[in-house]
């Protein structure tokens, strides 16, 4: 299952498939076919949409600060400069958004509109920085053709804060133990665009959100953020064994040995 639909979309790709479908569903939603059930507030990075009596209406003032304090988390953590505001829209269920989006999973974005889009099904449901991520790289950083270094960012950020609670990050812990398992994807693996789409719909999702954040998580930690965004909008499938060389110096094989060995020793 797709982490109970409390964690990060398929972002990038799944926009690509609904804006071939129907585009001003994605796009405008609260102007679609009479789609005008939304109550809004304003905040300081956001216009959030919510449902009348929803769950995300009686969490709205802790939505509101979460939100923002996550935007201002990931001008820090990206060293960026970005002040437009993000529309993000909460669905009352999978149900609710699949009725609009023809999507059902957690959320997604829309660079181009500055515009997110999350599930909040119950009282206290998961509010985190991942789509927040995907709007502000796309505008500050660049989007890579390689799904997973667009999950993997956002979900290096998302979970930077990990260790402040237990002295770990729960990726690379996650990790430690899918490689004892046998069960950790090889870069090429992840690399593969394909392979994301066919994952993403299997019991293994969470298992590709969690590497892919790892992953990334040890390239910046271990060899600088300048690097990374350098690296982000240039590796694509058919190029990114030679962007890793030209750009860090060593083969993507040579990562892959290392970030396997530091997962041993976490």
């Amino acid at each position: 299952m797709i982490r109970s639909l409390a964690y990060p979309s398929m972002g990038l790709v799944i926009i690509l498939l609904l804006v071939g479908c129907r585009a001003s569903r994605v796009l405008f939603p609260e102007i679609y076919e009479g789609d005008t059930n939304w109550l809004k507030r304003e905040s300081h990075h956001y216009f959030i949409y919510y449902r009348p009596g929803s769950p995300a209406s009686q969490d709205i003032d802790k939505i509101t600060k979460t939100l923002d304090s996550c935007f201002e988390d990931v001008l820090t953590q990206l060293k960026v400069d970005f002040s437009d505001k993000i529309s993000y829209y909460l669905y009352n269920s999978p149900d609710d958004l699949g009725r609009w989006a023809e999507w059902s999973r957690w959320g997604f974005f829309v660079g181009e509109f500055e515009y997110a889009v999350q599930v909040y099904a119950s009282i206290n449901y998961r509010i985190d920085a991942h789509e927040t991520v995907h709007v502000i790289a796309y505008h500050t950083i660049g989007i890579a053709k390689l799904i997973f270094l667009n999950e993997g960012l956002a979900e290096a950020v998302t979970h930077y804060h990990d260790r402040l609670l237990s002295g770990k990050l729960v990726i690379h812990e996650t990790c430690k133990l899918l490689l004892y398992q046998g069960k950790l994807f090889s870069l090429d693996v992840l690399a593969d665009n394909d392979r994301f789409k066919e994952i993403y719909l299997s019991p293994q999702a969470n298992n590709y959100y969690d590497q892919s954040g790892s992953f990334v998580r040890y390239l910046i930690d271990q060899y600088g953020l300048d690097k990374f965004k350098f690296l982000l909008p240039r590796a694509g499938e058919d190029n990114y064994r030679k962007v890793f060389q030209e750009i860090y110096g060593k083969s993507i094989d040579d990562f892959e040995k290392e970030w396997h060995e530091f997962l041993r020793n976490y």
